[in-house]
């Protein structure tokens, strides 16, 4: 705009954060003002319907009733009054910890990592890193679900990862992978890529049902069949943000430029790589169930490019065929790893980069090592410490009562007997896990995202 007003108002709104003097005292009064003018208008609402009785009104059903702790009121009116809640508690260049309000803080984040992308504003670019791996290792569930405490809808201490209480909003999992995607953009770093994966099949999938008419608001990786996927409720955020997520998948899957193609997301689709010289990218993809990506360039010249293509961090390895016959490819080292509370590691998440020139329908091939893996979690967890996430590619699965007749709560699993099916008669199709407890009954697991579509049901990722 060229208006200068417009900048000073930006800066007074970034720099004033952490800064109030008596924060406490105002938030308080802004709270109770709000509750003032909110119960006002719905004591006039209320008096309108009672002279109107034949306009009819649709009661929106209340949000889950998730497990609420006798201890998170209070820590919900300290993170409040602490600016916590709403990231007011400190000058965004000086927080390093993921806390407060999990969907503000990943927007706010997503934010900050576009405005590093600036140059001059490289200096964002360490301490960003830094918080990022913060929460991926000590404050982020297996299924990339963030957001452990309930009222606050927000993080918890380090490790403070309860199953049951979990809270993890959708939208804090889309809040996520808009701030993976920004750092992927400004890093180039392929373990980005591989939490927006993680997530988008797990975190961000589970909140819509197969229907897609009903959806989940809050997502606990253990429930006793008190949570169930409704059409609405009063607090309607996820769908749109859902549905704006899947409309904008396709700008995800690639980037690239006059002489490098990097495949980030393996979605299948086609891509306009070079308009003028109709250069097209036809990307056909099995995943996440199977193991195999096809990428095929159309195109009527001979074109020179590199080839850039994510290894995910949930591959043993992979093969690399051009028009059938197996390639080499030069490998990219992984970035240092860290123990997580999760058991997962995005930082051994690479680049496969083949150069060279391609031809007209040239066929790279894809076959990813894909076994079922047991993830362990850190000990320090409440309830599932020291337990097990079944796992398959970027897909995390989970037992649930409908298929089970075994208490799922109590399954100690041998894990040698684990095999991978696809079960026409499961959820109308889908692939299941199958194998034995230690006394030989059998057990299932479905998708993580496919839990809760049959009714009501108890569920649990995790297992001895």
């Amino acid at each position: 705009t060229d208006r200068i007003e417009y900048l000073s108002l930006a800066k007074t709104f970034v720099e004033r954060r952490g800064t109030i003097k008596l924060f406490p005292l105002k938030m308080l009064s802004q709270v109770l003002d709000s509750n003032r003018r909110m119960n006002l208008v719905a004591k006039k609402r209320q008096a309108w319907l009672r002279e109107h009785p034949d306009h009819k009104t649709f009661k929106l059903p209340e949000r889950n009733k998730n497990v609420v702790p006798f201890w998170a009121v209070p820590r919900f009116v300290v993170n409040a009054l602490s600016g916590k809640y709403n990231q007011q508690h400190k000058p965004v260049a000086d927080q390093k910890k993921a806390e407060g309000h999990s969907v503000r803080f990943c927007y706010l984040k997503t934010s900050e990592a576009m405005l590093a992308q600036i140059p001059g504003q490289e200096n964002r670019i360490k301490p960003l890193r830094e918080i990022w791996t913060q929460m991926v290792t000590r404050r982020m569930y297996v299924t990339g679900g963030i957001g452990s405490l309930p009222l606050s809808e927000g993080f918890g201490r380090d490790y403070e990862l309860d199953p049951e209480v979990a809270y993890a909003e959708t939208c804090a999992a889309l809040g996520s992978m808009f701030w993976s995607h920004e750092m992927a953009n400004l890093t180039g770093e392929a373990p980005f890529e591989d939490l927006f994966e993680w997530q988008l099949y797990n975190a961000a999938s589970v909140g819509i049902a197969r229907d897609g008419c009903s959806y989940f608001y809050n997502n606990p990786l253990t429930s006793h069949g008190t949570i169930n996927r409704a059409e609405w409720y009063d607090v309607p955020c996820c769908p749109s943000n859902l549905s704006r997520v899947w409309a904008s998948l396709g700008k995800h899957v690639c980037s690239f430029d006059h002489s490098e193609i990097r495949i980030n997301q393996y979605l299948s689709s086609k891509i306009n790589i070079d308009s003028q010289r109709h250069i097209f990218l036809h990307v056909d993809s099995e995943l996440p169930w199977g193991n195999q990506v096809k990428l095929r360039f159309d195109m009527e010249i001979t074109a020179q490019y590199d080839l850039v293509m994510r290894l995910p961090a949930w591959a043993d390895g992979c093969s690399v065929l051009l028009n059938g016959e197996e390639v080499k490819v030069y490998v990219s080292s992984a970035l240092p790893g860290m123990p997580s509370a999760n058991g997962l590691d995005f930082f051994t998440a690479r680049w496969m980069r083949l150069s060279r020139k391609f031809n007209p329908n040239d066929e790279i091939e894809l076959i990813f090592d894909m076994p079922i893996r047991l993830i362990k979690q850190d000990k320090r967890l409440p309830k599932c410490g020291g337990k097990y996430a079944v796992a398959r590619g970027p897909i995390v699965y989970c037992l649930e009562s409908v298929d089970n007749s075994t208490d799922i709560m109590l399954v100690k699993v041998n894990s040698e007997s684990l095999q991978l099916f696809f079960d026409p008669n499961v959820l109308d199709g889908t692939s299941v896990i199958r194998g034995l407890d230690i006394s030989g009954e059998p057990i299932t697991f479905i998708p993580y995202m496919l839990w809760a579509n049959r009714g009501k049901s108890q569920m649990t990722v995790f297992v001895n």
